[in-house]
């Protein structure tokens, strides 16, 4: 019962680090696209 609540604790850990990552990657994906655009002169960011 131990080694099932341990593996069981390491996969939802796995799975918040595995979120976390798509998210930080998709927001770095957007950030690089905003500072590549440029809408009326300015740079998007702006």
């Amino acid at each position: 019962m131990r080694l099932i609540l341990k593996m069981s604790g390491m996969t939802r850990f796995d799975c918040a680090l595995g979120s976390h990552g798509q998210m930080r990657r998709a927001f770095s994906v957007a950030l690089y696209h905003a500072h590549q655009r440029q809408v009326m002169g300015k740079s998007l960011v702006e």
